[in-house]
């Protein structure tokens, strides 16, 4: 009588080669996800702090529109000659925040004092609402800058630049020069934010 032989199956399943595989695809397949997470927070990150610049920058333009001179002691007066404002020209060259005393303007206050103002608030808020937040306020067209019958032509650039978390914070009042009518900035584009106004209107 012949020996029987029993017959092996073969083993079936992943090896350990097979499972080393898998988790080196899985893990590439994770970070590319993880990669993926963290520039969508970059984009929400540098998509609010444009939506501030912007907000910051209209927030001038508003002072500046409603503050446009020949106000005293509170009342708007018809014709007067350039008393403050932005007909006296106290929203030309603005590149830093005033020094000395602000006025509250709790009680009556001069155009020229609500310009101070409203220049210290706005330096506050551009600190306080983007890193290392700073900006200028230029008027491009010298000959109707402060000129009480073509104030309305005045043309005006407002500037504002933040630190981006890569080139650093940029030099204090970006954008205070003018050339040829343009105003020159030094901070990377992605960092800064620039918009042209005629705030004075007819």
């Amino acid at each position: 009588m012949r020996p029987t032989h029993k017959i092996v199956p073969c083993q079936s399943g992943f090896s350990l080669l097979e499972v080393l595989i898998s988790l080196v695809v899985l893990s590439v397949g994770l970070l590319g996800i993880a990669g993926l997470e963290t520039a969508g927070m970059r984009m929400t990150y540098n998509g609010s702090v444009w939506s501030a610049a912007a907000i910051s920058a209209q927030n001038m333009v508003d002072k500046m529109r409603a503050n446009p001179g020949c106000i005293n002691n509170g009342a708007t007066i018809t014709s007067c000659t350039s008393t403050g404002g932005v007909i006296g020209g106290n929203y030309d060259a603005v590149t830093a925040a005033p020094s000395g005393t602000i006025p509250t303007c709790s009680s009556a206050c001069t155009s020229s004092d609500v310009a101070t103002l409203d220049k210290s608030n706005w330096y506050s808020t551009l600190s306080t609402n983007l890193p290392s937040g700073t900006g200028s306020v230029m008027c491009v067209t010298p000959n109707y800058c402060d000129q009480a019958n073509y104030v309305s032509q005045a043309v005006y650039v407002i500037t504002i630049c933040w630190d981006d978390g890569i080139s650093g914070a940029p030099a204090a009042g970006c954008g205070s020069t003018v050339n040829s009518g343009t105003v020159i900035y030094t901070s990377p584009a992605d960092s800064t934010y620039q918009v042209t106004v005629l705030p004075a209107l007819p």
